[in-house]
């Protein structure tokens, strides 16, 4: 007499959700390199979703964020560019 296997499949899912307040350094701009209207934050913000990107184990690639800067000579990141760290 042959015993039934029962076999059991667990499947497991992950979804990454950001939620951010609109910072008070933060305003909307042209991003050239993703040719659209986009959120730009200030480096100190930027550094500080990094810094939560880097904890979630999430590769940081520096030299894939857009950088723009302002007629006043402020430099701003696009979130964008640092949220599409794929």
């Amino acid at each position: 007499m042959r015993q039934a296997t029962r076999r059991t499949r667990s499947v497991i899912g992950t979804e990454r959700i950001l939620v951010m307040g609109r910072p008070r350094r933060a305003l909307d701009g042209w991003c050239s390199n993703c040719a659209e209207l986009v959120r730009l934050v200030r480096p100190e913000e930027a550094a500080n979703l990094a810094a939560c990107m880097l904890a979630s184990s999430q590769p940081l690639h520096a030299e894939k964020l857009h950088l723009v800067g302002t007629p006043e000579g402020l430099m701003y990141v696009c979130l964008n560019s640092l949220l599409n760290q794929n």
